[in-house]
Formats: C-alpha cells, structure tokens, sequence
C-alpha cells in the first residue's frame, strides 16, 4: 500500500526483485500520484526515474492525467471520477485497476492487458481497435469499450449485462475475458477454484 500523504513521490521497496548490470540486484521503481484532486497533470519521460518505473495512481478525484511517458506499468486504485490519456508507451502493455469508478481512459497506444477489478462506469476508449487485446474483469459493472476509427464498434458489459444474457454464471466467482477477434467481441468466463482458474465457457 502506498504510504499517507498527498501528492507525488517515488519510492523503492527494500525487497530485492531484479538484477541490474553486473550481476546487481536493483529494486523496482514506483512513481506515486496519491490523494491527488481537482486539476490536470501532464507526466513526461524527465518526470520519472526511468522508464522502468510503474506508475501508481491511488485515491486520486476529478483529475485528469496526460501521460506522455515511457513507463513500465500503470495501477490504478480508488480512484474517481479521472480521466486519464496515454499516449506514452506502457512496456509490459499491462494496466491494473481496483476499487474505482466513473474513469474515462484514452488510448493511443497498444495496450495487452486491461485488468479490472471490483470497479464501476468505466469507458474504455482506444484510437484504433488495433491497440487492443483483451479486457479481464471481475465484480465490475458498466464498462464500454470503443474504438475512434471505428464508430459502429464498441461493446459493453459487467456484472447487470451477464446476469441478463447468461443467468447461468454468478460474477461473484467468475472472471471474465473479452477479447475482438475480426469483428466480434467474445467473452470468456473463468470460474475461481482454490489454486488458481478453471476455464468455463465462452
């Protein structure tokens, strides 16, 4: 968890997770936007330790973000009410969101995984349906995908759409996976079992 405070800081665990040059072990950099309300913020590449660094957005209110940086990974927590606009490069392609709601995010880069969990009204918005891969969501409802170079293609789902269109699938114990595969969007239910997920239909 991110310590108490305001504003932004950076911050290097003391557990060891990787090696650097030589054979050094070099913690993970972390870039911190906490508590954070009531303006916009522009975070470019001299803004970060380097472009290792993940970026943590936590209990952040009515703001909006433009990130122009190369960064590693994007986390999200308990925000609301943000905007936040990508167009820096995200290494691992991987954004992590928790405990949030009424987010609109815009995308102008590849983007693998979107990872939603426990959230609430978010819009999903990519400059090309070309940048995105997949969508994996658990207890989250009212969430949009669109795509700017494609009017006539968006999707929306959560927990009210699957208990409508599938009644047989309870979302408290299932995650689930949209992907776009040609013009068409699929979603994947995966049941939770004690040691990890069990594929259970399409």
């Amino acid at each position: 968890m991110v310590a108490p405070g305001r504003g932004t800081q950076n911050e290097e665990p003391g557990r060891l997770s990787g090696f650097g040059r030589l054979g050094v072990f070099r913690p993970p950099q972390n870039k911190y936007y906490v508590r954070e309300t009531g303006q916009q913020t522009t975070i470019e590449s001299e803004d970060l330790p380097s472009a290792s660094t993940t970026l943590y957005f936590q209990e952040c209110d009515n703001m909006e973000y433009i990130i122009n940086s190369t960064c590693t990974r994007i986390k999200i927590e308990e925000c609301r009410n943000t905007r936040f606009i990508f167009s820096g490069k995200v290494l691992t392609q991987t954004i992590e969101i928790w405990r949030s709601q009424d987010l609109d995010l815009q995308f102008g880069v590849q983007i693998q995984t979107l990872q939603l969990d426990h959230s609430n009204r978010v819009q999903l918005n990519f400059d090309t349906w070309e940048h995105f891969y997949s969508l994996v969501w658990v207890d989250s409802d009212q969430l949009s995908l669109s795509f700017r170079d494609n009017d006539t293609l968006s999707f929306h789902t959560g927990i009210g759409k699957i208990r409508e269109e599938r009644p047989e699938l309870d979302p408290s114990v299932n995650q689930f996976i949209v992907k776009l595969e040609g013009e068409h969007f699929t979603t994947e239910a995966v049941r939770r079992e004690i040691g990890g997920y069990l594929n259970e239909n399409r």
